[in-house]
């Protein structure tokens, strides 16, 4: 009997399309941004197939103070 594939979990699309978040979604404090990108979709589109990913994890580096960061 051949190996069988793991299923994949079903994906709810978002309710209205996919569009790009402005500039200034970024222009605000680190830890804000942070928190709203979870749960936010990144999408790609190439050779007109759609690649689409869901944000489940951020990491949130504070500036050059912040020993985490990578600076």
């Amino acid at each position: 009997m051949p190996a069988r594939r793991p299923s994949r979990p079903a994906v709810t699309p978002p309710a209205c399309p996919p569009r790009p978040l402005p500039r200034s979604f970024y222009a605000r404090k680190t830890i804000q941004v942070a928190r709203e990108l979870l749960g936010k979709h990144l999408v790609h589109v190439r050779d007109g197939r759609e690649q689409r990913a869901r944000i489940v994890e951020v990491e949130a580096y504070l500036g050059p103070h912040d020993i985490a960061a990578h600076t």
